[in-house]
C-alpha cells in the first residue's frame, strides 16, 4: 500500500511517538510491504522552521528518520496530469492513468524552482533539503500570499448573486492551470479541452477532485478559510494515486463528499488519524 499521512500525524509520529514511535511505524511499513508517500507540500511543511536558526538541527533530523523509512515521492500532479490529458486529447486517444512517482525529492522540484542538477544523485532528503534552503532562504518561508489569496477568491466567489455552475466555471480553472504552468493552450479548442476532462471524473481525477472540494468549501459560507487549507488541497490532490491517507476531520468531510460526487469511488481510502490506518493496512 501506498500510504499518505497529514503533516500534522507525520510531525506526532515522528516527534512525539503517537499514536506510535517512528521505529513502529516503519516496522509497520516494512513487515506489509508499505510505503510512505512524501509530497512537496508535506517536505515543505516539515522544513518550513529551518528560517528559525534554532530548529534547523531538528528538521535535518526529522527529515533523516523519514529517509530510512520505505518511502516514495510523488509529483506535482496538476501539471503531470494536465500534460497527459493534452498529450491524449490532441492524440484522440482516451485518457490513461499516469505514474507521478519519483525516487529523489529532487525528481519532484517545480521547473520554475530550484534546479533538480546531478549533485543531488547521492544525497539524502536531508542533505537535499538543507542544500536547497542555502540556495534559497525564501524556500520553505510559507504560503502566506496563497493564503491571502486564496480567502480573497472565495469571499469574491461567496458575494456572486448568481454564480455559474461548476460545469460552467471549470474551463476557467483549467486555462489558469495552463498559463500558471506554461503548457500550450489549445484556445481554438479550450471549451472542448475542458468539456472532455470535465465529462468524466477519472480524467485529471486530482483537479477534479481539487476542483469539487474547493467548491464545498465555497457553498458552506460559514466555514471561513483557514492557513492550513493551501496545503490540505495539494494532499487532497494525491488520493486518486494512494491507498491510504489521513486529512483533518473538516477537510476529510468535503474530500468525502467530493468522492461520492463525483462517483470517484476513494472516499474509503480517507482515514481521520493514524490509528485507523494502521487498523486497515494489518489486514
Amino acid at each position: 500500500m501506498k500510504i499518505y499521512l497529514d503533516t500534522k500525524d507525520l510531525i506526532n509520529i515522528l516527534e512525539k511517538s503517537e499514536p506510535c514511535s517512528s521505529d513502529a511505524f516503519e516496522e509497520k511499513l516494512r513487515v506489509n510491504c508499505h510505503e510512505l508517500v512524501l509530497s512537496y507540500s508535506n517536505i515543505f511543511e516539515l522544513s518550513r522552521p529551518m528560517n528559525e536558526r534554532r530548529t534547523s538541527t531538528i528538521v535535518t533530523k526529522l527529515l533523516s528518520r523519514i529517509d530510512r523509512m520505505p518511502r516514495v515521492f510523488i509529483r506535482d500532479l496538476v501539471i503531470t496530469e494536465l500534460e497527459q490529458a493534452l498529450e491524449t486529447f490532441y492524440g484522440e486517444r482516451e485518457y490513461c492513468q499516469i505514474s507521478p512517482f519519483a525516487h529523489r525529492f529532487d525528481e519532484i522540484i517545480d521547473s520554475d524552482g530550484p534546479p533538480a542538477t546531478r549533485i543531488f544523485l547521492n544525497f539524502g532528503l536531508a542533505e537535499t533539503i538543507f542544500t536547497l534552503w542555502t540556495k534559497d532562504l525564501s524556500l520553505f518561508r510559507g504560503y502566506h500570499t496563497q493564503r491571502t489569496l486564496l480567502r480573497e477568491v472565495v469571499g469574491q466567489d461567496r458575494d456572486l448573486s448568481m454564480p455559474p455552475s461548476l460545469s460552467e466555471h471549470f474551463p476557467k480553472v483549467i486555462l489558469r492551470h495552463l498559463k500558471l504552468y506554461k503548457l500550450p493552450v489549445p484556445s481554438e479548442r479550450l471549451k472542448e479541452f475542458s468539456e472532455w476532462i470535465y465529462a468524466n471524473p477519472a480524467r485529471c481525477p486530482s483537479i477534479r477532485l481539487q476542483f469539487e472540494v474547493y467548491h464545498k468549501l465555497r457553498k458552506n459560507v460559514e466555514d471561513i478559510p483557514k492557513d492550513g487549507d493551501i496545503s490540505d488541497f495539494s494532499h487532497v490532490s494525491c488520493i486518486p494515486y494512494i491507498d491510504l491517507i489521513t486529512l483533518d476531520r473538516r477537510m476529510a468531510s468535503y474530500a468525502k463528499q467530493a468522492c461520492v460526487v463525483t462517483g470517484l469511488g476513494y472516499e474509503n481510502r480517507i482515514c481521520q488519524d493514524v490509528k485507523e490506518v494502521l487498523g486497515i493496512s494489518s489486514r
